[in-house]
């Protein structure tokens, strides 16, 4: 038989105390409000570069950090009358609530993600912000598509959402009846 040494035992004994305090520590109630890799909920573009989420003032940004990449905003979340964040689409009208895509129980470390329609979950790990991450969400200009009766709005937001630009786009019209042709000679 090999005996083990003290040094071990003594790592061991360790291990055994640290690992359910670290585990507890993790599991403490805490916001929402932080960093996450790409979850289930969003779409990656496309693109297999770094990307992230940022869960902040009651919004969801989804940054790309390569070639200038985009920031945009399609997601939301509050706080249910239950106590707990629920994550919605950008209502199509202004006024709605938007659809749900996900509940959440954030921890100090990360949080869980329940998604009701899939009956699915899935736990996320918050990133660690890098000075890389920290210049793109100060320089970020953040877009956002608002749905109105008469159209679609495009909101630029600066890092602070603050409005940069606006667009409005009417819709189509809906008589049924297209424009005519213009006639071939």
């Amino acid at each position: 038989m090999i005996k083990l040494s003290r040094r071990i035992k003594i790592w061991t004994a360790v291990l055994i105390v640290l690992l359910p305090g670290l585990l507890c520590v993790a599991l403490i109630p805490a916001s929402i409000e932080g960093v996450y890799n790409p979850l289930s909920f969003s779409s990656t573009m496309g693109c297999d570069c770094d990307q992230f989420e940022e869960f902040r003032e009651g919004r969801v940004i989804f940054h790309v950090m390569e070639g200038g990449g985009n920031s945009i905003s399609t997601t939301y979340y509050e706080k249910d009358p239950s106590g707990s964040i629920m994550i919605r689409l950008l209502p199509d009208h202004v006024g709605e609530k938007g659809e749900l895509l996900a509940r959440a129980e954030p921890h100090l470390l990360g949080t869980m993600f329940y998604y009701p329609d899939r009956g699915t979950s899935e736990w996320a790990w918050k990133r660690f912000v890098t000075n890389k991450m920290k210049t793109k969400m100060a320089g970020a200009k953040i877009q956002s598509l608002v749905h109105q009766k008469e159209g679609a709005r495009l909101n630029t937001y600066d890092s602070n959402f603050k409005v940069l630009s606006s667009t409005f786009r009417p819709n189509p019209p809906t008589s049924g009846a297209l424009p005519p042709k213009p006639e071939r000679k």
